[in-house]
């Protein structure tokens, strides 16, 4: 299902920006870091839904973060997000195409539309939709993946 892996493609430069910071100063409490037996998952809940990204304990934690954060801005559905997106574009987004850079291509060529794609082809991770009904939790896998 998910795991993590090296591509050797992908270089991670120094963090400027620390995309969990980043996100719980922008989001709050929606975010929320959830802890399995088998794996770990962020969730962005703003309601009595979420997107939930779940990572297997190999995953870098800073990574899992950046993830979450290029995902929220780049695919998320959410409208409540739309102001969130319009700073993170411009703020968030270029510190991620920095950070992972594709070394066999330019720079010029690897814009901030790429960075969740990148993130996908170099680490494993799966993409949830969960809604939470009463007593029942439905979790769904994201047409994302």
């Amino acid at each position: 299902m998910f795991g993590a892996s090296s591509c050797a493609s992908l270089s991670i430069e120094s963090r400027s920006i620390d995309s969990q910071t980043y996100l719980k100063s922008r989001l709050g409490e929606s975010i929320q870091r959830i802890q399995e037996r088998d794996h770990f998952a962020l969730r962005y809940c703003p309601d009595n839904t979420c997107d939930e990204i779940a990572f297997d304990h190999m995953t870098p934690e800073p990574v899992a973060w950046d993830v979450l954060l290029a995902f929220l801005t780049l695919k998320s559905s959410y409208y409540v997000l739309r102001d969130f997106k319009t700073e993170a574009v411009s703020k968030a987004i270029p510190n991620l195409t920095n950070r992972y850079q594709v070394t066999e291509a330019p720079k010029a060529d690897f814009s901030g539309a790429d960075i969740y794609d990148t993130l996908k082809q170099s680490y494993k991770f799966t993409v949830y939709f969960v809604r939470f009904d009463e007593n029942h939790v439905s979790r769904i896998i994201s047409p994302e993946n």
